[in-house]
């Protein structure tokens, strides 16, 4: 392992800089990171940017790319499909909606709507139960 006098180079920038500047990691076999300090917070930062985080849960948890979920938003005029709110009056974004048994994506939804039809389990029975409760006098 590599002492408090000696230098490393770093993975990324390729530069030589003493260990110091390098975080400790007991599981690579020089006992520190490959990269430096500020190299490895601007690769954090890139890789945990708000960007990079929708597009990589929306690509594992629904398979579909953030291309197919801006031209869902497009198509929806930046509104949920239910409620017609726009996303400039919401906090969080439009989630993507999907049948929990097959898997197809049916569109995007602000999360009030989306939690509402989740808690009536997807079923048109349930909602059109919820809809004659409603409007009966």
């Amino acid at each position: 392992m590599a002492d408090q006098e000696e230098s490393l180079s770093c993975s990324t920038c390729e530069s030589e800089k003493p260990v110091t500047e390098f975080y400790k990691n007991s599981s690579r076999s020089r006992g520190y990171d490959y990269e430096c300090k500020k190299c490895s917070k601007i690769t954090k930062k890139k890789a945990y940017s708000p960007k990079t985080n929708k597009r990589n849960k929306i690509v594992k948890r629904y398979g579909i790319s953030l291309e197919d979920y801006n031209f869902m938003f497009e198509r929806q005029n930046g509104c949920c499909a239910i409620c017609n709110t726009h996303q400039s009056k919401l906090n969080r974004s439009l989630a993507v909606d999907h049948c929990h048994d097959s898997g197809k994506v049916r569109g995007l939804l602000c999360v009030n709507c989306n939690i509402g039809i989740g808690q009536f389990k997807d079923s048109v029975v349930f909602l059109n139960g919820a809809i004659a409760y409603l409007t009966k006098e």
